[in-house]
């Protein structure tokens, strides 16, 4: 159940994108990035969950709005755009260009029967290396797996996670308790490198 927006940046949906479509989206882009310099405000995208949809609305328009649009699913954060210029740097970023570097440690894809992102792990797992295991989730779409219970392949995943003795399970004890478990962060725990001044400023002051 995924989507590869790298993907669809550089290539468009189903690899439908054009070299010539592609050089004029980056010019399109190089314009945008200083119209937005002037108006000190990103343009964004339009929702790819419109509020307001009915059966005229796009298929996945509609089953995205669905969730992210209705009680369901919705939060004034999870806004469903991109800032106009997002295109660029999302096609500077093939996410999946070391997925064979996963193995030997075990994928499971898993997506919905009828999913209409699912070309993306189809492909996704034609690239990885063994073991992987593929597996689709009869009659759901891609937004059921967010939260139909009734859907959700909960004894797959299970199976999935008990399969591998170094993979924790639902029921494996927990060893350590995470940061902010009845504890604070501190160097000890999670080292980060020091600060000196040759780092820059953290921000500028005016």
């Amino acid at each position: 159940m995924m989507y590869d927006i790298a993907r669809i940046a550089s290539e468009g949906w189903q690899g439908s994108l054009t070299a010539e479509e592609r050089g004029a989206m980056l010019g399109a882009i190089a314009e945008q990035r200083y119209a937005d310099f002037e108006a000190q405000a990103p343009a964004l995208t339009p929702r790819g969950a419109p509020i307001g949809f009915d059966e005229n609305t796009d298929p996945v328009g509609r089953e995205f709005g669905a969730f992210y649009s209705t009680p369901r699913g919705y939060h004034p954060n999870a806004i469903t755009q991109f800032t106009l210029t997002s295109g660029m740097s999302l096609m500077n970023s093939p996410l999946l260009s070391k997925i064979e570097w996963i193995s030997p440690r075990p994928i499971l894809f898993v997506v919905g029967e009828n999913a209409h992102s699912r070309y993306f792990s189809e492909d996704a797992c034609e690239l990885a290396a063994e073991p992987k295991e593929f597996h689709a989730v009869p009659t759901a779409g891609h937004v059921d797996l967010y939260d139909r219970t009734d859907l959700i392949p909960f004894d797959k995943l299970e199976e999935f996670l008990q399969q591998e003795p170094g993979l924790t399970s639902r029921h494996a004890p927990r060893t350590t308790a995470p940061v902010g478990a009845g504890r604070t962060w501190s160097p000890a725990l999670s080292p980060l490198p020091a600060r000196t001044h040759t780092d820059g400023p953290r921000h500028r002051q005016h």
